[in-house]
């Protein structure tokens, strides 16, 4: 996939993501990673409880609604079984490609943690935050602080 390199226009205010942005996004997709490893365990043993015939206790918020659901068909595993038939073993890469290239492009932004090396190596000290320019964002975070504000 090709980029371009766009340089910044003068005219263009640069806006600036703060390093305690950064590290609350880190930390929450940390919390969900984990969440989600908690929520698949935690889910595999309320099913095998539920199989073995587990009743539920009723005196909490909440119940468990177990739906059990037929798939019958898995797509993907299909799509390839008849491009098999049309085209043999050898033509599904070909056919693969050919579908993949002919597909739209669609530009989708992925944001990953990655570690800063300057700051692990104590090349940036964290309390000499330089002065930032922050764009203006119509959020709920920026309204609460915007309320705070008011009332101090």
């Amino acid at each position: 996939m090709a980029t371009a390199t766009l340089s910044p226009s003068a005219s263009i205010p640069q806006f600036t993501i703060t390093a305690e942005e950064i590290a609350r996004y880190a930390e929450l997709t940390s919390l969900l990673t984990q969440l989600e490893k908690q929520k698949e365990q935690l889910r595999a043993e309320l099913l095998e409880l539920h199989d073995d015939g587990a009743q539920q206790e009723e005196t909490g918020p909440y119940l468990l609604a177990f739906t059990d659901q037929e798939r019958r068909t898995d797509w993907k595993s299909e799509a390839l079984s008849l491009a098999a038939q049309l085209y043999g073993a050898e033509g599904i890469n070909t056919w693969k490609l050919q579908i993949e290239q002919a597909a739209p492009v669609q530009a989708i932004t992925s944001i990953r943690v990655k570690p800063n090396p300057s700051f692990a190596a104590g090349v940036v000290k964290s309390a000499a935050a330089p002065t930032v320019m922050k764009k203006p964002v119509a959020s709920a975070r920026s309204g609460i602080s915007a309320v705070t504000a008011t009332q101090q």
